[in-house]
């Protein structure tokens, strides 16, 4: 299997804490995150790329699908807050190569948190690198 989940997750969490001051980042899914606003992202999925394995069936390629979700508990504007960390980290994700395969507002359970979710897929190398079209 090939393993970039830490890679790129410490690519993506210094920009999202520095673009928005105060964010909690974490890799992994959560219930409840420890405090707001928050970013998790973690690999979703990993699939081998069928046609770049060699005759020993050894991975040169695989396709990666990486879960975002924000989490805004403002009382007023956390739908837009939600949007522009999303944006963020959306601007992230393509500038590393990913391809957006949704980003759409999610119910939460508790009415007064506005929960946003995207994915992000790319077909990546044994040598860790991405590839573009």
């Amino acid at each position: 299997m090939i393993d970039c989940e830490l890679l790129v997750y410490n690519k993506v969490a210094p920009i999202m804490r520095e673009k928005h001051p105060g964010i909690f980042v974490a890799g992994d899914a959560q219930a409840v995150p420890a405090t707001f606003p928050a970013f998790l992202l973690w690999e979703d999925d990993n699939y081998t790329d069928a046609d770049s394995n060699d005759f020993q069936k050894v991975d040169h390629a695989a396709w990666v699908v990486y879960v975002g979700e924000v989490y805004s508990n403002l009382v007023s504007g956390r739908k837009a807050q939600a949007r522009t960390i999303m944006n963020t980290a959306d601007e992230v994700m393509l500038s590393l190569g990913f391809v957006r395969m949704m980003n759409s507002p999610i119910p939460n359970t508790d009415s007064k948190i506005a929960r946003r979710v995207a994915k992000w897929r790319a077909k990546i190398s044994d040598e860790l690198i991405v590839y573009q079209k």
